[in-house]
Order: structure tokens, then C-alpha cells, then sequence
């Protein structure tokens, strides 16, 4: 993954040195986060998790006319999506990579829209659970898409020279979750807390999986979803869970050279 990083940052200095029409620069943006195109099943569990989160990154365009140009670059993107179920707060942390490659036009000298396709490294995703003054973080990159696809769209103002605001939309086509037995399994831990005013034998939390933990709610339904997983090596069949991105921003440019 890291040659990958560097090879792509080479790639875009390379060009941006080859042609000097083309600009570049920093951009920031906060970001509100969602999940869409989730079965009947997920509907309770995810429909109220939502979250703020924000992008950084390198930004290029390349005119190819006096209206249109491509912008391009990198952007380190921190989502967070939260929810509370039946007392559980429950935190999705991922770090991506994100690349989008979209066409620009300018409507008159300072008002600009733009369109186009996005592609997202997944470089690490975490769940946080607590329950009062319990917590814990889990990793659960293993069962999550490495690769996302989404469609990008918005419009933007430039508000003084070599500033722009912009608007986005971020519309993710493809399933956040690779292998949902593997997130079960990440999840399958104890708690234990002790300390003055706890004691260890009555707040000794056991979470067998965020899916059995649903189960144990009413979310799913015994004869419509099967979990047959191990308690040793977690070696059932892999539920079929789609979850999809979707993500609002709210960004600044700054065109430096």
C-alpha cells in the first residue's frame, strides 16, 4: 500500500512539473457521512447513523479550453459515522484514500460546476462500542471493500482570486462491506471494568457479534438470517450485508501554483 501512495504522489508531481498550464493546490473540506442502500434487514440498525468528518489533500486542474478543465488529485478522508441502539454507542472510523477525477465548467467568471467518477482506498476502519463507562475499539478492516466506486457532482464559487468554494456530492456505488463474517469475528470480545465504584463480575459485558447482539434486539429474524458462526475460528457462512457511502462537503481550494 505504501509503494502505491508514493507511486501515485510521483505520477501527479511528475505531470504537474511537465505542464506549466496546469495548476495546483490544497483542499479542505468537512464532510457529513451516511450509509445508504441497505436491505431490510440493516434498516433499524443503520437507518439514524450519520456523522461529521473532514478531507485534506493535493488538488489539480488542467484547463482544455477557456470554460473546461479536469480536476483530479489525492485527498486523505477521515469518515465518521455514529449511532446509539438500545443503550450501545457505536462509532465507524475510516481512513481513505480518495481520487476523483471530474470534469469542470465555468458558468460565468466566478460560478463553476463540476461531475464525475471517484475512486476510494479503504486504509483502515475501526468500530468503537461503549456501554456507560465501558469502551472498546476494534479493528474490522479485514471485512471491509478495500475499493469503493462513487459518482461525484456539485458546483463551486470562486471568491477571490486563487480561492474556491465548493459544494459535493459523493454518491458511493459499490458495497462497504467485503465479509461480513470477518466483522463479526473482530467483534466478538469481552469487556471488563473494575475500579471503585464497578465491580468486574457485574459489568462484565460479553459481545458475541454486532450480528448476534442485533439478533438478541429483534433486528433479524432467526428463519430469514442464519449466522452459523464459531466460537472458535468464526468459520460460518458469510452473511450477505450491503451497505453503501454517501457523503456531503462543504470545501476550500487554494490554488498556489
Amino acid at each position: 500500500m505504501r509503494k502505491l501512495f508514493l507511486s501515485l504522489a510521483l505520477a501527479l508531481g511528475v505531470v504537474a512539473t511537465a505542464n506549466a498550464q496546469m495548476l495546483v493546490g490544497g483542499r479542505a473540506a468537512l464532510t457529513e457521512n451516511d450509509f445508504w442502500g441497505y436491505d431490510k434487514y440493516m434498516e433499524e440498525a443503520v437507518e439514524d447513523f450519520w456523522g461529521i468528518g473532514f478531507n485534506a489533500g493535493v488538488a489539480i486542474q488542467y484547463p482544455l479550453s477557456g470554460s473546461a478543465s479536469v480536476v483530479s488529485g489525492l485527498e486523505f478522508s477521515m469518515r465518521r459515522i455514529n449511532n446509539e441502539i438500545e443503550g450501545v454507542e457505536l462509532t465507524i472510523r475510516m481512513i481513505n484514500l480518495d481520487i476523483p477525477v471530474l470534469l469542470r465548467y465555468r458558468l460565468n467568471p466566478q460560478l463553476f460546476a463540476f461531475a464525475g467518477p471517484q475512486i476510494s482506498l479503504n486504509l483502515s476502519t475501526n468500530l468503537n462500542m461503549s456501554i456507560g463507562p465501558l469502551d472498546s475499539d476494534v479493528d474490522i478492516g479485514d471485512g471491509v471493500s478495500t475499493f469503493e466506486f462513487a459518482i461525484v457532482a456539485g458546483v463551486g464559487y470562486t471568491i477571490m482570486p486563487k480561492l474556491d468554494v465548493d459544494f459535493r456530492f459523493v454518491l458511493g456505488l459499490t458495497n462497504e462491506v467485503d465479509n461480513a463474517n470477518k466483522i463479526m469475528g473482530a467483534t466478538n470480545y469481552s469487556y471488563g471494568y473494575d475500579d471503585d465504584d464497578y465491580d468486574e463480575d457485574d459489568y462484565d459485558y460479553y459481545f458475541r457479534s454486532y450480528a448476534a447482539y442485533d439478533d438478541y434486539y429483534g433486528y433479524y429474524d432467526d428463519d430469514d438470517y442464519d449466522y452459523d458462526y464459531d466460537d472458535d475460528d468464526y468459520s460460518g457462512s458469510n452473511a450477505d450485508i450491503t451497505l453503501k457511502h454517501w457523503q456531503f462537503q462543504l470545501g476550500l481550494t487554494y490554488w498556489f501554483m
